[in-house]
């Protein structure tokens, strides 16, 4: 049986919603990003192989799962460029 303060009312958790939209709405979005940049297979499989030959890249990968910079850097065109001519 749960404990009478653990039930919320629907306002409350329409409250809740809100509030983690708000906190998280832009980590939401690089997020979607990142995964629509990632269903592009022959963008991802060139990421891959780069990484595989430069360490920093690699760091830069495995680094984006905490920190937002790296994310937003991951979402911008120029990353890419940079890798096609580098």
């Amino acid at each position: 049986m749960f404990h009478s303060s653990l039930r919320r009312s629907p306002a409350s958790l329409s409250a809740y919603d809100a509030r983690i939209g708000r906190r998280f709405k832009q980590e939401f979005r690089i997020g979607g990003l990142l995964q629509k940049l990632a269903g592009i297979a022959p963008l991802f499989n060139f990421v891959v192989n780069k990484a595989r030959k430069n360490e920093e890249i690699k760091k830069n990968l495995t680094a984006m799962y905490t920190d937002e910079k790296i994310k937003k850097r991951l979402i911008n065109p120029g990353f890419y460029l940079r890798l096609l001519l580098g």
